[in-house]
């Protein structure tokens, strides 16, 4: 970026200006074909999901922010969205389809008692949903603008649902490890061990103020969550894990058998514990390969930014 000086909010700028909206038809019709990467049986279940009467689309006077899905027990899945024609509209739709899928095929599959699938593994088949989305958009992207800023969001979503996710969840446990040893849980000494994790993160090289550590007040989930952010980073290295594997493998009858122990994964629900369900999907969460496989992710989407910066003749 040629600064002297790299603020925190450097890390997530946009290398290109580049726009692109969508019109819900559009959006439908993208998740639609993005799915196809999963086999043609889900393709047809996000097909027969994504019909009017299952989605809150647009926003309105009075409705909340944000976007969720709800199971109704007995029932099926809806989503409410507040859709406004862009790209992360578009990334919402995916991520939420993926836990409307994951809630069908456990309904259809588990009784009651363990239908509700532990949030350990709950962001595993959104996620999964963005990476089979990122990857269609890329290679159906119509100029090198375009593939330019989806990596460069890849990269920021990297960093906004792993690395910062890391840090806080190193920052929550060494908090609840303070409670138990009888120390100081005070504003300042907890925003003081906040600001060294900081320093471990980013290193020197970032600017903060005296403010910055400060920065954990704005992280509602480590109020009303408890150890919420650590599982959204395991979610995310298994979503990872178990795409890299669908997506990369050539031959069509392994690729088969890996689509269908991800989907034996989501027809579990909760019926095991959240370690053993994943290695349904062939994932072994005590090994360092799920984690190795993040950070050659990151290296792989910097890699093919930097040959799409050259093309465009930005550096």
């Amino acid at each position: 970026l040629q600064l002297d000086t790299l603020f925190k909010s450097d890390l997530s700028i946009s290398l290109i200006n580049f726009k692109k909206y969508y019109t819900f038809e559009q959006t439908l019709e993208i998740v639609r074909n993005a799915s196809g990467v999963f086999g043609e049986d889900y393709k047809r279940m996000v097909s027969g999901f994504l019909q009017p009467g299952n989605i809150d689309v647009y926003p309105c006077p009075g409705k909340r922010n944000g976007a969720f899905h709800i199971s109704v027990p007995g029932v099926q899945s809806y989503l409410m969205l507040n859709f406004n024609d862009t790209r992360g509209s578009l990334f919402t739709l995916a991520h939420e389809t993926g836990h409307a899928m994951h809630a069908s095929l456990s309904r259809n599959s588990q009784p009651v008692v363990s239908q509700d699938y532990p949030v350990f593994i709950a962001e595993v088949a959104s996620i999964v949903n963005e990476f089979a989305l990122l990857d269609y958009l890329v290679k159906n992207a119509e100029s090198s603008e375009e593939r330019i800023d989806l990596l460069n969001q890849a990269i920021n979503t990297f960093f906004g649902k792993f690395y910062r996710i890391a840090q806080l969840s190193e920052f929550e446990y060494k908090a609840y490890n303070r409670v138990e040893m009888d120390m100081p849980v005070d504003i300042e000494s907890l925003s003081d061990m906040f600001d060294s994790i900081e320093v471990k993160y980013y290193s020197n090289g970032l600017y903060r103020d005296n403010n910055e550590k400060y920065g954990w007040f704005r992280t509602q989930h480590l109020y009303n969550k408890y150890f919420y952010l650590f599982q959204y980073a395991t979610s995310y290295s298994v979503a990872l894990s178990i795409y890299k594997g669908i997506s990369e493998e050539k031959d069509q009858a392994k690729k088969q058998l890996l689509i269908d122990k991800y989907l034996s994964l989501l027809k579990a629900g909760g019926k095991d514990y959240p370690i053993d369900l994943l290695k349904l999907a062939g994932i072994d969460m005590t090994t360092r390969k799920p984690y190795e496989d993040v950070v050659e992710y990151l290296k792989n989407l910097v890699d093919k930014l930097e040959l799409e910066l050259n093309k465009a003749d930005k550096i």
